[in-house]
């Protein structure tokens, strides 16, 4: 009898014991919920916010407009977040976290398109397509800083063949710049490729397989960015308008970039807290200013080219290093009613500027008119700070 007693009571405390350890769990997975959809809704609303900052005029609402830089990472940082909620079950609460991604959906294909999937469908009509490469050559120093004796970027550049080249920061193909080493074979290969060349206004030039039959600068003025317009008849005789602009740069010294990475860098985890707060109140008061100014900047520059691209008529392909992400303000009043080729024909995130952990799609393919849209593709040679673009159109009767 004592027995059954005492394993009775041996049962009941075990229950007990039992009892406050799933209370103890329940408990614990709640606060780990609360804290995880907490994250999760901040996130999202940054990520809405980051994501419409182009469309508020960047004189009005700065801070706005600069966290539109920010619409990738805090992307990126959503879906991750979105991910643990399918993992962890909670099927309800997924369902509910889709709708910020589907607010931000133009965004999300602009960062992450799909239409480069299925391949497009050529015309078989003649000496009617055309391959364009827009690339930001840095002065044609190499960014690895090796020490060979020729010219990557250069190599690069024959390499890749295209039929209309759009350079940014060339100031000349004969570069004497300590560095550079560009060779005369190079020189001789690159006339030979390319028998039209065009240096125009600060620091564009254009490469042509085929007749540039006219050039302007609409920049003639400016130091603070770039902009020309050329002309080029393709051997069908169709006529392309083509705009190469390089806008104004985001702003930031060597030392600027140097605080940003440290703040990116896996180091800052080992330094004290005091250093970490400095550093971002660094960023804060010294390098926000600048970043707000540029935008400022590039909203005027992206004004005064709108304004002359919509009165063209015709084939119009607009391209260059704009030193903004799509749907920033700038990208957007350039744009207008173009169509931009990467979201058209490209397939996943491209990255086109990688100097300084600085990771963004700033350089930009835009297009009108009868142009049917062929393919576009980043090709990753180190050379430069920026990776370049290479386009395919067709012109279309």
């Amino acid at each position: 009898m004592s027995k059954n007693k005492s394993e009775q009571t041996k049962g009941k405390k075990n229950q007990a014991s039992g009892g406050k350890q799933n209370r103890w769990t329940t408990l614990l997975l709640q606060i780990c919920y609360g804290t995880l959809l907490a994250v999760n809704i901040l996130s999202a609303i940054l990520m809405m916010i980051s994501a419409y900052g182009g469309y508020f005029e960047v004189e009005d609402y700065p801070v706005i407009s600069v966290s539109a830089l920010a619409f990738p990472l805090l992307f990126v940082i959503t879906f991750i977040l979105w991910t643990v909620w399918l993992v962890w079950r909670k099927w309800r609460t997924a369902i509910i976290m889709i709708l910020p991604f589907l607010i931000c959906i133009q965004q999300i294909y602009a960062f992450f398109p799909l239409g480069g999937i299925i391949p497009k469908k050529e015309s078989g009509r003649e000496g009617n397509k055309f391959t364009l490469l827009t690339y930001n050559i840095m002065q044609w120093e190499d960014f690895k800083q090796r020490e060979l004796p020729y010219n990557p970027t250069m190599s690069a550049v024959i390499k890749m063949d295209a039929d209309i080249v759009a350079l940014q920061e060339c100031y000349s193909f004969e570069m004497n710049k300590s560095g550079c080493n560009i060779s005369p074979t190079q020189l001789d290969s690159l006339y030979k490729k390319y028998p039209y060349r065009v240096v125009s206004t600060r620091d564009l030039a254009l490469l042509s397989k085929y007749p540039i039959v006219s050039t302007s600068n609409i920049s003639a003025d400016s130091y603070s960015y770039a902009a020309a317009k050329y002309e080029v008849e393709l051997p069908c005789g169709d006529i392309v308008t083509l705009f190469n602009v390089h806008l104004q740069s985001i702003g930031l010294s060597d030392d600027d970039k140097a605080e940003y990475q440290s703040v990116v860098s896996k180091q800052i985890i080992e330094e004290k807290v005091d250093s970490i707060k400095g550093t971002l109140k660094y960023l804060r008061h010294f390098v926000y200013p600048k970043l707000a100014a540029a935008n400022v900047s590039r909203a005027a520059q992206a004004r005064i080219i709108n304004a002359i691209v919509k009165k063209e008529a015709g084939r119009v392909v607009l391209c260059g290093d704009f030193n903004d992400i799509p749907y920033s303000f700038s990208y957007r009043k350039i744009k207008g009613r173009m169509k931009d080729l990467y979201t058209e024909r490209g397939f996943g995130p491209a990255i086109t500027f990688h100097a300084n952990k600085l990771y963004f799609r700033i350089d930009q393919v835009l297009y009108k008119g009868n142009l049917v849209p062929l393919d576009i593709s980043k090709k990753s040679y180190p050379c430069s700070d920026h990776y370049p673009l290479i386009a395919k159109f067709e012109t279309n009767n």
